[in-house]
């Protein structure tokens, strides 16, 4: 339960750390902070799963994150096809959607330039999640984040999913904490730092997600 609290409030703070700036900044130099998002919705997904044990008990906790669960899946995606590693079937299809990335190609280095990359790269990433049949799972329609609407109505649901997702995390915050033992007398800290001292660290392994 200790290991899960902890995850849950990192998680819980890139969500709270990237909706600041995305809400303060226009969303196209909030990239960085987009990505964040993008980040921690990935690793909420995995928190979940580990948490599935409390909702037994705790029953409105499974319903707070049921509407959520679509949208952090497609956050996630986001996360694996663009952030994770740059996948080459995702670069070769922005070539394709995006003309003036070929366009600038012979252009000197430049961080405008790559600027222009990230979010034509996001876009497609977006426009690729797709069902079986062609149909977006999201969206109504495809996403150009240079319409003002659809950058709208991304910004917009990326913001109300990082709020419920944050009321979810709050929650789960509050149940963990109940199942943990309190740190109590100064006897029981020192055996905590007693122990610390013995730590021997190794190679962290296992299946990266």
């Amino acid at each position: 339960m200790e290991t899960r609290l902890v995850t849950c409030r990192l998680i819980r703070n890139d969500l709270d750390e990237a909706k600041h700036t995305i809400e303060s900044k226009e969303l196209f130099i909030s990239i960085a902070h987009v990505k964040t998002a993008f980040m921690a919705f990935h690793n909420l997904e995995g928190f979940e799963r580990s948490i599935s044990t409390l909702y037994k008990e705790n029953r409105n906790l499974s319903e707070k994150y049921a509407p959520l669960k679509e949208r952090v899946k497609f956050f996630s995606y986001l996360r694996n096809k663009f952030i994770g590693h740059v996948a080459t079937e995702l670069v070769e299809k922005a070539l394709e959607w995006k003309p003036e990335i070929r366009i600038s190609l012979h252009e000197e280095y430049d961080p405008k330039l790559i600027l222009l990359y990230n979010w034509a790269l996001l876009e497609t990433a977006i426009n690729s999640y797709v069902d079986q049949s062609g149909n977006h799972k999201i969206f109504a329609s495809e996403t150009d984040l240079n319409y003002p609407r659809d950058n709208k109505r991304f910004r917009d649901i990326l913001i109300a999913t990082i709020d419920e997702a944050a009321d979810f995390m709050a929650d789960a915050d509050t149940i963990l904490r109940a199942e943990i033992p309190e740190v109590e007398g100064f006897w029981h800290a020192i055996r905590l730092y007693l122990k610390a001292g013995r730590t021997k660290f190794e190679f962290i392994g296992g299946k990266g997600r």
